[in-house]
């Protein structure tokens, strides 16, 4: 069995959209500029002392490094699952970047005329590292298995420390570091950089957003997926300043002005900014417009500028503004210059940096299997994951794979991969991948037969080049095992006391490989139960299911009961209720039916809290039962699985589950149907639903029902013959009368005795209480401004079925 999982656009967003969705913003540099100013008095002091400081007319014209100038990258993933961006994505984002800083990009031809005469053409290029930082072979890419996003709000960014999940930098002055992950905060930023030389350096950088690295239109956003979110940073990066000047739309601001009144230490050339003292408005030494504000979305043709009414209006395919990417196209000469100043003067190091040099005597043929992937891994096809598991619940076919990846520098032509199962004999398979350094691949083995215990799974690689062995044969060899688990009888009782979770035979199925079901304290009468956290993950339409081992039962058993404990506090807001599912599989999790689903104030058994439910009382738990019958029998085993969707609502627990054979005799009273909530005759027959949820046949009970506490009256049933999972509707005797005002009805069933003569084993569920109110009845004209303290007011009701937020008496 395995998890299938499309790696849409939503999927990579579910974990940053809250309920209602995000607005997207392009860039948060000034934000993480304001948190270093505000954190740093002696960069605020410096912020200040610089405000008095205006440009004279000396500039930096024709400042031009001669030579190509190629910057080592390492790229730090950090995802739950970091081979969601492939090594290919990774590139071409760095291709994109080269074609940009450029000036060659093919869409610099919807720029008009008359910023065509300064599109700029840099000199810089980017290239992944093959080198770290101690010396050592690498392609570049850094990926970290983690659940930790960025954290724009964080003056210590988590993405940016190993102590926190995420990734430690690589030397700042040797390599420009990017990090791509997930919006922890769900801001909606793309991303941030950090100015040259400001700051601290274990932060510096450049952060995007997976969902606007590259452009795989398998995880990256509409309108963002051309990978110019990174060249917009690096922009920043290299010392450039918003188009706009970041001024509030005075039309007073300089996308020039000084790196050092944004924190940075390193200053322009001399005599590019004289004192003045006065805080005089700085005049326009660069070769874009003044602009007034962002540009937004992806406009066309002349666009008006308050700041330059007349054409050519805003240039807002200019990377420093803020349009979507297929809008952006262009740098301009002096931004050019201006980076190219910045490396020669704040950012050196890059330029003698031996990073994108391998390192002597690289290995140059290595190839090696890498990671598993069935069992317990993944692959991605196409828009599609598929997650393998590393527990079967049953013997039968399965397909090895593994993945493979090149280790030398050496593109790897052809290799040989094997497969040995429980030290049988090897089966081998020739490939021709063409993989060039670091990049991997999943071979695939025929499916092969395994049985009930552990199977042990060796995967090797040999001949690489046609070359045996490689230069490093140490790696050449990856063991795994699956487990196929052993079936249980019935009863199958679990309460989670044990040492280990999941329990031995039991699995988790948590497709995204995020958060899932995991053990707490307590549990319902005992030390523990199970629990999912909805409440502080937004992940809206995420599924994680726990699963049974395989159950057996005897082919003559007709009845099957499934139960166990719930308890569930939702938070009110039917966008936010989450969902508890139960589904049976015969086929040994093939294909499953869901035979129990309940969400919000039906799941609900401790009302709702807009705060986390963490602790359930003892008194919040309820008991709920699942009768199995017919086809879902017919194999004589199942496997029943608890899912829990997210709706970023909150807690679920579940306790002491149950799967056996029914109780011989055990009759639910599963509703009151008469009274309803709301009454406008003050004569009521009442009327209930049981059901039999036991093993024999229903033949006499006894309903009883009482009004306010008073008096029992009794209804009698008998000569009956209720098959077990069947209901019945019965009406109470005699009707009863009340006056207008709010009521309770108590109803419960006794005197239960089957056709065997077996008795109600079960009391737990013979009770139901409910609120009703009878409306009074007023002569118009009528006239209510709530004046009184009697909420509702006297004769009128308030209905609320759902018991969740409702009308209430305010002072306003």
């Amino acid at each position: 069995m395995i998890a299938l999982v499309t790696l849409s656009q939503t999927n990579l967003l579910n974990t940053q959209i809250k309920s209602k969705g995000i607005d997207r913003d392009r860039c948060g540099t000034m934000l993480k500029v304001e948190q270093l100013l505000q954190s740093d008095p002696q960069a605020r002091a410096r912020a200040e002392q610089l405000s008095k400081i205006i440009p004279s007319t000396t500039s930096i014209d024709n400042y031009r490094t001669n030579a190509i100038i190629t910057i080592p990258v390492v790229v730090h993933v950090v995802l739950n699952n970091p081979y969601f961006i492939s090594d290919a994505d990774i590139q071409s984002q760095i291709d994109k970047l080269n074609l940009d800083f450029s000036g060659l990009n093919p869409d610099s031809t919807n720029i008009p005329a008359a910023f065509q005469a300064v599109r700029g053409h840099s000199q810089i290029r980017f290239t992944l590292a093959r080198r770290t930082p101690s010396g050592m072979l690498t392609n570049g890419i850094d990926r970290i298995s983690s659940n930790t996003g960025f954290d724009i709000n964080q003056p210590v960014d988590p993405i940016k420390r190993s102590s926190l999940g995420g990734a430690d930098v690589w030397d700042p002055n040797l390599y420009l570091n990017f990090w791509v992950g997930l919006d922890a905060n769900r801001s909606g930023i793309l991303g941030y950089a950090q100015f040259p030389t400001s700051g601290n350096m274990a932060n510096d950088g450049i952060v995007v957003n997976a969902i606007a690295w590259g452009n795989n239109p398998c995880y990256t956003a509409p309108g963002y997926n051309l990978g110019r979110t990174a060249v917009h940073e690096t922009g920043h990066y290299l010392g450039l300043l918003h188009i706009w000047g970041d001024d509030g739309g005075s039309c007073v601001g300089d996308d020039f002005k000084s790196l050092v009144s944004f924190g940075s230490s390193c200053m322009l050339p001399p005599g590019l900014f004289n004192p003045d003292g006065q805080g005089n408005t700085a005049s326009d030494i660069g070769d874009t417009p003044n602009q007034d504000s962002a540009t937004t979305n992806c406009p066309t043709g002349f666009v008006a500028n308050l700041c330059a009414p007349t054409p050519p209006g805003r240039m807002y395919q200019n990377y420093m503004d803020y349009t979507q990417d297929p809008c952006y196209s262009m740098f301009t000469k002096k931004q050019v210059e201006r980076m190219e100043w910045i490396i020669d003067n704040c950012r050196s190091g890059l330029k003698t940096s031996s990073g994108a040099i391998a390192p002597p005597g690289a290995i140059t043929l290595d190839a090696s299997p890498f990671q598993p992937v069935n069992p317990d891994g993944f692959e991605i096809v196409g828009c599609t994951a598929f997650t393998y598991p590393s527990t079967l619940l049953c013997p039968g076919n399965f397909t090895p794979k593994v993945r493979i990846r090149n280790n030398g520098l050496d593109t790897l032509k052809t290799v040989t991969v094997g497969m040995i199962i429980n030290n049988g004999a090897p089966t081998v398979i020739n490939i021709s991948p063409n993989l060039p350094f670091g990049y991997t691949t999943v071979v695939s083995f025929s499916a092969v037969f395994v049985n009930t215990g552990i199977n042990t799974i060796k995967f090797y690689t040999a001949n690489p080049n046609g070359v045996n062995p490689d230069q490093v044969p140490s790696n050449d060899t990856l063991t795994t095992t699956l487990t196929v688990a052993a079936p249980l009888a019935i009863p199958v009782i679990e309460g989670f006391e044990g040492n280990t979770f999941p329990p031995t035979g039991w699995t988790i199925y948590n497709p995204n490989n995020d958060f899932t079901w995991v053990k707490v304290n307590p549990g319902h009468n005992s030390n523990f139960s199970v629990a999912i956290d909805n409440y502080n993950n937004n992940a809206p339409g995420r599924i994680d299911e726990l699963r049974t081992p395989r159950v057996t039962f005897s082919p003559s058993d007709t009845v099957i009961i499934v139960s166990f404990d719930v308890a569930h506090k939702y938070y009110p807001d039917e966008t936010n209720y989450d969902t508890l599912s139960v589904l049976v599989s015969k086929d040994c999790g093939a294909t499953f039916t869901t035979m129990y689903k309940k969400w919000g104030p039906e799941l609900a058994t401790a009302d709702t809290s807009t705060f986390a439910y963490i602790t359930p009382l003892n008194t919040d738990w309820r008991r709920d039962k699942i009768i199995l019958k017919g086809s879902i029998l017919s194999a004589g085993n199942i496997v029943v699985a608890f899912r829990n969707t997210n709706r970023f609502g909150n807690n679920i627990f579940l306790d002491n589950i149950s799967i056996a054979k029914p109780d011989p005799g055990d009759l639910q009273l599963l509703s009151i149907d008469v009274p309803a909530a709301i009454i406008c005759s003050p004569s009521v027959t009442p009327a209930v639903t049981v059901k039999n949820i036991g093993a024999d046949s229903i033949a006499s009970f006894t309903v009883s029902y009482s009004i306010d506490n008073g008096s029992a009256a009794v209804t009698s049933f008998s000569g009956l013959k209720l098959p077990p999972a069947q209901q019945l509707s019965v009406t109470l005797n005699p009707a009863f009368t009340v006056m207008p005002r709010q009521h309770t009805i108590k109803v419960f069933i006794s005197n239960v005795v089957t056709t065997n003569g077996s008795t109600d084993q079960t009391q737990a569920n013979d009770t139901l209480t409910k609120v009703f109110t009878l409306v009074g009845r007023v002569t118009a004209p009528v006239t209510e401004g709530f004046e009184s303290p009697v909420f509702p007011p006297v004769y009128w009701a308030v209905d609320n079925p759902d018991g969740s937020i409702t009308w209430e008496r305010t002072t306003t």
